[in-house]
């Protein structure tokens, strides 16, 4: 993708999330907040953020709304957002022991617009690793797609989703 067309892309995304933040009158979780955290207050944050998750009082993204109608289409019994060890997945395929993971590009620092990732992104790159390693013990398959991807190339995306949902 041209930097100019990235530019673009990512600017929309970040403008967005700005706009919806003014909507809504919420600021962003460390806004005008300084220091480094002690882990007793970045594990309150955390709780406080799991418990929002199990309630269920946070909006879908776009692609997670797109993921979730092609699980709907296709008949899937699923959970959208759920706790497994202290972590949030998007989407639990309980007869499948799947999980699908819908990542955005920015976020998770899609290599195809950030091979030189920020440290900020190598940090969430680590969790998602994480996330992959707490999957996988405890016994579940776990599938990651792109926002990219699933914006701009939704029938291979699908194709995989149904391949998993044949051979699992």
């Amino acid at each position: 993708m041209p930097i100019e067309e990235k530019k673009e892309h990512f600017g929309k995304i970040i403008s967005k999330t700005a706009k919806t933040r003014k909507k809504n009158k919420t600021p962003s979780w460390n806004s005008g907040k300084t220091g480094i955290y002690s882990e007793k207050t970045i594990e309150k944050i955390r709780a406080a953020t799991l418990k929002q998750f199990e309630n269920h009082s946070f909006q879908k993204t776009n692609i997670e709304k797109v993921m979730e109608a092609l699980l709907i289409s296709l008949k899937v019994n699923y959970k959208y957002s759920f706790i497994l060890e202290k972590r949030q997945f998007d989407f639990l395929l309980k007869d499948y022991k799947l999980i699908i993971e819908c990542d955005g590009d920015y976020w998770h620092a899609n290599p195809k617009y950030y091979p030189n990732p920020a440290t900020w992104q190598i940090d969430r790159i680590l969790i998602d690793l994480q996330k992959n390693e707490i999957a996988r013990k405890n016994g579940f398959k776990i599938i990651r797609f792109w926002e990219d991807d699933i914006l701009n190339d939704f029938e291979t995306v699908k194709c995989i989703v149904n391949d998993l949902l044949a051979t699992t």
